[in-house]
């Protein structure tokens, strides 16, 4: 027998516990069924005088009343609200009282037939029977099996009872209610696969809306939803903490200007606020609101499926402040404040063009401190923030609103001043700035003067865009900085052209290097005692290209500049030691090293590497330093100098009696040479006092214990009087011998020990 769809109360103990409940849900059927049945059996019973329908009757109500029973106890234990324990027992205590009362109306029918002739008493119990049978297979539609039970306890009997009756109207009754029952349990298993398949799709849909319900309360997001008339159906909680709203403010079925106005009277945005969201929500927008306590909604409005929309909040207030956090440092200088470079260009292009169109002009200031390093290097990076600050806090005070102040990195500063239209006024201007930034700072306890040099460019006459004006002040900066720095000076445009020439100067200097065009030649030093040339000094020569030969004096500082001064160094060092390996006896070499090697470089680890890679013993190698060798970086200089005496290596300090000379250098640094410079020797003739430092400074130097060496001698006389004192160990100039290219080295050393053998 099929039995329809079923349900494991196992695997789907909700539903079937729903399909419990559904048996007991209408109390008054049951209690009409207790009633009808028991009146309609003792109707029957009185009209026919039948005893057996009187028991009959009791059976029914006994039976009946005790299912009214069951559904009152099944209620009160919790069976209304579907969490009764143990559905299966109360689905097989209703099964079993199903069963009974249907068993019992289908007895009923069977004595009423075969024991009455009572046609109006048969009429009543078939028809009862029948309807009830009618009733149960929409009434217990869910449990079809239970309903294929009562229609057979209630059908067999009714059947055998017309059918003994044996006549005709009777016996297709019989075969009527056959047919009848049959397709009511037909129906009924219609009726379960439907509810069944309803209680599926309700439990999924009540799974779905506990998770819909769930996301929207965990969401980070505010959500809500509108139907197709844009009212507000969902939202969760989140919603009213991003408006700062609490639960009833927001009602189902308010619009959103209800919502908006709901949020105006709660004090979460302005009126103006009001006005400007007015129709601004929807679809495929992106609405941003800005609350009273200056936070930042953003909302987006999608379509939904049923018409409607979906919106959904976000506090971006940080991300805001972050964003305008990264455009504001894209755009400034983080130390100071002050626009960047990047500002100052993009600023400076529209100065530009409303002053050409406005045929006016305006001045752009490139302001530079003048002893910023050696702030930094001696008081720290942070007392030279704290002066960058002070100095850009006295350049804002001379500004107007309509001027732009930037810092181009360092300490250099541009000033874009509108209101200055000719030379004179920038002047007169600049004279304020330097005069302003010569005065002392106070910072971090120190007091310190800076000082400031200013280039100045004219617009639109110096230049019809940024980079030009920019460049041509700076250009200009750089010969107030030549001039003796603390002054000012206005572009040029000859300075353009020398600006030019140096572009093409330093370009052809990485090129000569690069291409190996650069040469050394060496100049002796007679040694007075032995009578022998004892060194030859390295010089660096650079025979040029188209320009022709390109002096020392001018591509030595700018080798400087560029910083290719290490890389030509360490060339240098190389080379000339190995040249000097090939030399007689032990006569040294020479190289002069420049302070910028000392500050950018390792010069010990270069000379080590020329020594290593030559094969020269170190005492045969001699470093000459300046002293402006000396000024910077003091202990790290004297470290490094200490480290190449260690090695061997000869220190001489060169050019000694010029620029910042101090005896004091002579025993604070391990030097084993003095060379005095040449202008002692030229101012022989002509000054007296010359001939006193001379002598003085060789005995000085002697009493020291340092070896002594003159420069530039140039004649026999000049000899003469070097050699009458015996101070002086070694003489260099152009009588001993010129610098000349190493291949000539040779021969000198035969000519200078043939003189030696003649005298």
């Amino acid at each position: 027998m099929e039995n329809g769809p079923t349900i494991d109360r196992r695997v789907e103990p909700d539903i079937y516990a729903s399909l419990v409940t559904s048996l007991f849900s209408s109390m008054r059927s049951l209690v009409a069924g207790a009633i009808g049945g028991t009146a309609a059996a003792l109707l029957t019973a009185f009209e026919t005088g039948t005893v057996a329908l009187y028991w009959t009757a009791a059976a029914i109500a006994v039976i009946g009343f005790a299912r009214v029973l069951a559904a009152v106890l099944y209620r009160r234990r919790g069976g209304g609200n579907g969490g009764v324990e143990n559905p299966h027992f109360w689905d097989l205590l209703y099964a079993i009282g199903a069963c009974a009362y249907s068993g019992l109306l289908g007895v009923w029918c069977l004595v009423a037939l075969t024991m009455s002739n009572d046609v109006a008493a048969h009429l009543v119990a078939v028809s009862v029977t029948i309807g009830y049978s009618s009733g149960i297979a929409g009434r217990n539609a869910g449990r079809p099996t239970l309903v294929s039970l009562q229609i057979i306890f209630a059908c067999i009997p009714l059947v055998i009872g017309l059918m003994l009756r044996g006549e005709a109207s009777y016996i297709v009754l019989a075969l009527l209610m056959a047919f009848f029952f049959w397709s009511m349990r037909g129906v009924s298993m219609s009726i379960s696969n439907t509810l069944l398949t309803a209680l599926r799709a309700e439990k999924v849909m009540s799974l779905l809306a506990g998770r819909l319900e769930a996301a929207l309360s965990n969401m980070s997001h505010g959500v809500m939803m509108l139907d197709a008339q844009e009212r507000v159906r969902v939202y969760n909680g989140r919603l009213l903490d991003l408006l700062g709203l609490r639960e009833g403010d927001i009602e189902e079925g308010m619009t959103m200007q209800d919502l908006v106005r709901t949020c105006v009277r709660k004090g979460v945005i302005s009126r103006s606020e009001l006005k400007r969201l007015q129709g601004e929500f929807k679809v495929g927008t992106a609405v941003q609101i800005v609350t009273n306590d200056r936070r930042t909604i953003a909302v987006t409005v999608e379509a939904a499926k049923d018409g409607g929309m979906v919106l959904v909040a976000e506090d971006v207030t940080e991300r805001k402040r972050s964003e305008a956090r990264i455009a504001y440092m894209a755009h400034h200088d983080d130390v100071t404040g002050l626009p960047n470079r990047v500002k100052l260009k993009e600023q400076l292009e529209e100065a530009v063009k409303r002053a050409i169109e406005a045929d006016k002009s305006f001045a752009v200031f490139c302001i530079d401190l003048d002893h910023f390093k050696s702030v930094n290097d001696t008081l720290g990076h942070p007392v030279g923030d704290s002066l960058l600050r002070a100095t850009a806090r006295r350049l804002s005070a001379m500004t107007r609103k309509s001027d732009v102040l930037a810092r181009f990195g360092g300490d250099e500063f541009v000033l874009m001043a509108t209101g200055i239209e000719d030379a004179e006024e920038a002047g007169l201007f600049a004279t304020r700035i330097i005069a302003a930034l010569t005065q002392p700072y106070a910072l971090n306890g120190h007091s310190i003067v800076a000082g400031a040099s200013v280039g100045i460019a004219l617009a639109p006459a110096d230049g019809r865009n940024a980079d030009a004006l920019i460049k041509n002040a700076d250009m200009a900066l750089y010969r107030a900085k030549a001039n003796g720095r603390g002054t000012f000076c206005l572009f040029e445009r000859e300075m353009d052209v020398k600006a030019q020439e140096r572009r093409s100067l330093e370009m052809e200097l990485r090129s000569a290097f690069a291409n190996e065009e650069l040469q050394l030649h060496y100049q002796p030093l007679l040694n007075l005692r032995r009578r022998n040339i004892s060194t030859c000094e390295a010089l660096l020569r650079w025979p040029g290209g188209r320009r022709g030969p390109v002096p020392p004096s001018e591509f030595i500082p700018l080798a400087e500049e560029m910083g290719l001064i290490v890389e030509i160094g360490d060339w240098t060092l190389l080379q000339a030691c190995r040249e000097a390996n090939k030399w007689p006896g032990e006569t040294r070499v020479a190289v002069n090293v420049s302070p910028i090697h000392f500050r950018r470089g390792d010069i010990v680890r270069s000379v080590e590497a020329a020594l290593a890679g030559s094969g020269l013993s170190a005492n045969r190698l001699e470093i000459e330093i300046t002293e402006s060798v000396l000024l910077e970086h003091t202990e790290r200089t004297k470290l490094a100098l200490s480290e190449l005496s260690e090695m061997g290596i000869r220190i001489s300090l060169d050019d000694f009696g010029t620029g910042y000379s101090s005896l004091a250098y002579l025993h604070s640094f391990p030097f084993d040479k003095v060379k005095i410079d040449r202008s002692f020797v030229l101012a022989l003739d002509a000054d007296p006092q010359s001939l006193i430092m001379l002598r003085g400074v060789a005995r000085l130097s002697a009493e020291l214990g340092l070896s002594v060496a003159v420069e530039g001698v140039e004649r026999e006389d000049q000899l003469a009087i070097i050699m009458a004192d015996g101070y002086v160990d070694e003489v260099q100039g152009y009588l001993i011998g010129k610098p000349v290219p190493p291949e000539r080295l040779s021969k000198l050393f035969a000519l200078r020990i043939d003189a030696q053998a003649a005298a």
